[in-house]
């Protein structure tokens, strides 16, 4: 399983990367298997399929688009989730800082610069490491750092208690975002869906083969823009499954504002 794996990121990266290459070769592999399948088999044995196969086509063609329909919309959502889910994080991380301000001193200040710390290294740094499908661990153990920041603090007025409280939660919520965020990172959909992807495309372009028309290079134009279709529903497939890779990505943008607030200290 661990192969399969391997070699579904494997294509994920090369469409990512190589996606008008890879659209286009898909395009003339199509054309050329619908050609040489014409000469192989013959125009009237394939004219003979017409009734039957025209049936078979129409089934596998509409459960194909709604599988694909599906597929993307599950993309789609990961996609949301992962911008939600660094809108969420950041949000969190404006507010530590915006808290600590009112926490004991020093370890509110160090909290403040530890905040800021990570945000930078998450802009920097992190966001490349995400790319390659990894996380950054220096910048988790920053977050760390926050973590037994806070612990450490006793809060000496029912005011600095009520603070810390508030802190905590947003702590809370900054992890639990960058654990979503890193899952994304770290997976991708499902490699049944990428399978079925795949391989229905190829069925379906194959079932196209079946029929004939009197103008060959009139039929090889159709099965190119077939071709063209689905291979853009894969590639949209592609860019959403991976929020951090490729040319529709997560902005960073989030991280980059709360650092700029809090350098500038406009709450």
């Amino acid at each position: 399983m661990s192969e399969v794996t391997n070699s579904l990121n494997l294509v994920d990266h090369i469409v990512t990367d190589y996606s008008t290459h890879v659209i286009v070769a898909s395009i003339i592999l199509s054309c050329l298997g619908q050609i040489a399948f014409r000469k192989l088999i013959g125009p009237e044995r394939l004219t003979a399929c017409h009734e039957v196969g025209g049936y078979y086509f129409s089934v596998v063609g509409t459960f194909y688009a709604v599988l694909v329909g599906l597929i993307i919309f599950d993309a789609q959502a990961r996609f949301d989730d992962a911008k939600s889910d660094v809108e969420s994080e950041s949000s969190a991380l404006f507010m530590i800082h915006l808290h600590a301000a009112r926490l004991p001193q020093p370890q509110g200040a160090e909290i403040q610069s530890l905040i800021k710390t990570y945000a930078n290294r998450v802009i920097e740094t992190e966001w490349e490491t995400m790319k390659r499908g990894h996380r950054d661990d220096v910048a988790r153990g920053i977050l760390i750092d926050v973590s037994k920041k806070l612990d450490a603090i006793e809060p000496r007025t029912q005011g600095q208690e009520t603070v810390y409280d508030k802190v905590q939660d947003e702590l809370t919520m900054a992890w639990t975002m960058r654990r979503q965020r890193i899952t994304l990172v770290e997976y991708h959909l499902p490699d049944l869906e990428w399978e079925v992807l795949l391989i229905g495309g190829l069925v379906t372009v194959v079932f196209s083969y079946f029929f004939v028309l009197e103008s060959l290079w009139m039929q090889a134009a159709m099965t190119a823009l077939m071709s063209l279709v689905i291979a853009f529903n894969i590639y949209v497939v592609v860019e959403l499954s991976n929020p951090y890779l490729g040319r529709v990505v997560v902005s960073k943008k989030p991280f980059q504002v709360i650092t700029t607030q809090i350098t500038r200290e406009t709450y």
